[in-house]
């Protein structure tokens, strides 16, 4: 599963908007911020955190996630960072229209 919001505008303005909802879905979901915090501490316990702790704790997982591991962002860095990897040209195009096809079937399903 990959968390994604694609938003209107850039980087800028969709942080402001995803930020402090996904910090309170990380903190929320504690198995994700320990996972995110193994990168740095073997043996944590959420419990005997400071305020301030627990804040840079959320800043380093948001930041992972915001720059690595989910997809956020704006218009033009959503699209950048799905379909630019190196596939030739018909190959992005074909996969974008199928992608779009999946999103019209979806919404259509949905109603």
């Amino acid at each position: 599963m990959v968390h994604a919001f694609l938003g209107e505008g850039s980087d800028i303005q969709v942080r402001s908007v995803v930020e402090q909802p996904f910090r309170r879905y990380l903190w929320a979901n504690s198995q994700i911020i320990r996972s995110a915090a193994k990168a740095v501490l073997n043996d944590l316990d959420l419990d005997k955190l400071t305020p301030a702790d627990r804040e840079t704790l959320l800043d380093f997982a948001f930041e992972r996630y915001w720059k690595s591991s989910s997809l956020l962002g704006g218009q033009d860095t959503f699209v950048a960072c799905l379909i630019d990897f190196g596939l030739d040209l018909p190959a992005t195009f074909a996969s974008l229209e199928r992608i779009a096809k999946a999103m019209w079937t979806s919404t259509l399903l949905a109603k």
